[in-house]
């Protein structure tokens, strides 16, 4: 009689499929596929937790409750010291420490937002993303361990467990060039950051790139609420408006005229989003008004930018993840 052949153990270490070995974002080992069932409202709120990853959302959410810290995860100041309260003081840091450093991305974006916005529209990251002069970053590689992404067309800094994504002057092909960058940023709360012009600009090429992904839709949402900020007059730099497209107002208005991401980032209220939205719109008008061809514009005062032309072929960049 034929023997019966024993079953083989199943392994618990998972196998060789696709993604086994990655490390996250927020160097976790040990990662398990689970299903879960969530909301629509829930799952909006942990991609935001998580920059645009409900994974890494569900896990931050999830170590905030296991710590009792709340506030961690929402980016509050109750406490004094939060996981986003950490990050802006490492950025303050490298601030003080490289004058050349203008900051960018969604940590520029809070810091814009809380300036013109207030408290309630703000949406905090898990990184920071920073420009450079050659002359910094040279003395930054002597001090700290800096890992070059050509994939991504960036490098990359992890202090204090934070991830800080680097782009160099005249190595990494953003749509702005730093000496611009440099010259319209500003100093708030002692952080020099971009300036909603060229934040705009830097959302418009990074939404190109992954409109379709979860990244995109974060993109979207940032475009939208930049487009509000500009509805503030206060410190408007039109000149550097100089580096959007001639098809970038086509992509401004569609984004303008989406309802659901102003009830998104007012998470549902609608007299907020409503309030947003007419902010936007009047932000969108500005930059119309301000991209007007040389030629059918009247004069008008281009703010410090001496070297302002108004014709200047954009930059085109690579595939960055901004």
């Amino acid at each position: 009689m034929k023997q019966r052949e024993p079953e083989k153990q199943k392994s618990t270490h998972g196998g060789a499929g696709r993604g086994q070995g990655r490390k996250t974002k927020d160097q976790v080992a040990g990662l398990r596929r689970v299903n879960v069932s969530l909301d629509q409202g829930s799952i909006s709120r942990l991609r935001e937790i998580g920059a645009g990853e409900l994974s890494l959302g569900i896990r931050m959410a999830a170590a905030a409750v296991k710590n009792g810290l709340q506030e961690k995860i929402m980016g509050a100041d109750t406490a004094g010291t939060s996981f986003w309260d950490g990050i802006l003081s490492d950025v303050r840091g490298l601030c003080a420490e490289y004058e050349g450093i203008v900051v960018i991305g969604g940590a520029a974006v809070w810091l814009q937002t809380k300036k013109f916005l207030g408290q309630q529209f703000l949406q905090t990251s898990h990184d920071a993303d920073f420009y450079m002069g050659l002359q910094d970053f040279s003395m930054l590689k002597d001090i700290e361990e800096v890992t070059k992404n050509p994939r991504l067309g960036k490098h990359q800094l992890i202090r204090n467990g934070v991830d800080f994504d680097i782009y160099v002057e005249k190595s990494n092909d953003l749509a702005v060039p730093y000496e611009d960058a440099d010259r319209f940023s500003e100093v708030i709360e002692g952080i020099r950051c971009a300036c909603r012009e060229h934040l705009l600009v830097l959302k418009l090429r990074a939404f190109e790139n992954r409109q379709h992904s979860a990244k995109g839709q974060k993109d979207a949402k940032d475009i939208a609420k930049i487009l509000a900020l500009l509805s503030e007059s206060e410190d408007r730099k039109p000149a550097a408006l100089d580096h959007l497209r001639g098809e970038d107002r086509k992509r401004l208005k569609e984004i303008a005229d989406t309802p659901k991401l102003f009830q998104d980032i007012a998470q549902s209220n609608v007299h907020l989003a409503k309030q947003l939205r007419g902010m936007a719109k009047r932000g969108l008008d500005y930059v119309e008004t301000a991209h007007e061809p040389e030629s059918s514009r009247p004069n008008r005062v281009t703010g410090s930018s001496p070297g302002y032309g108004g014709g200047k072929k954009p930059r085109q960049g690579p595939d960055i993840d901004y």
